[in-house]
């Protein structure tokens, strides 16, 4: 995860006047649109004492609501206190889809765990028919996979018909496999 104190780094964000009528003093009440109009297109600036000049009104503190925001489109979004912006980065690396694919593979053994009725603590023989991409990312997490599916054994290849079957899919890949208990707890 990436940090930053700056928040031009992470791209253009504004800070926005937002006049409350509920707390506008009796002076402003009467001009309250032409203020709140002119916070909303941005035109405002500090003044003095803790307050802004929104258009040609100066509201006090109390008057008005200061809010960050993140420019639009971003995936991002400012704390309520004002002094911080979470963004989301979604981008997808190959590392994270191979990990993705091998945790729907477990999604899937697991499913054919369920409907085969076996019991929790019983270890199983995995074999798994898949398309290289799909192959390649269960074998780079082939411990993880093994683990959470209690196979004592994972194969690879053809599936010979023996054991429950089971089929499925992972990022548009056809996910084809069987599994056999060979201890039980």
């Amino acid at each position: 995860m990436a940090r930053s104190s700056s928040l031009e780094e992470l791209g253009a964000y504004a800070t926005r006047a937002r006049p409350r009528r509920a707390r506008a003093g009796p002076a402003s009440r009467p001009r309250f649109r032409e203020a709140a109009a002119a916070a909303k297109a941005g035109t405002w600036q500090d003044v003095d004492g803790g307050g802004v000049q929104v258009g040609d009104l100066v509201l006090e503190p109390g008057e008005f609501k200061i809010r960050l925001q993140a420019h639009e489109g971003a995936l991002a979004g400012a704390l309520r206190t004002n002094d911080m912006v979470a963004v989301l980065d979604d981008h997808v690396t190959p590392a994270l889809r191979a990990e993705g694919m091998a945790r729907d593979v477990v999604r899937l053994v697991q499913s054919a765990r369920k409907d085969a009725d076996l019991v929790i603590t019983d270890r199983i023989q995995l074999q798994l028919e898949l398309p290289a991409e799909v192959e390649t990312a269960v074998r780079e997490h082939e411990a993880y996979v093994a683990a959470q599916v209690l196979a004592a054994r994972v194969a690879y290849g053809a599936v010979d018909g023996s054991g429950h079957a089971f089929e499925g899919s992972t990022e548009g890949h056809d996910v084809r496999g069987t599994l056999q208990v060979i201890a039980t707890d």
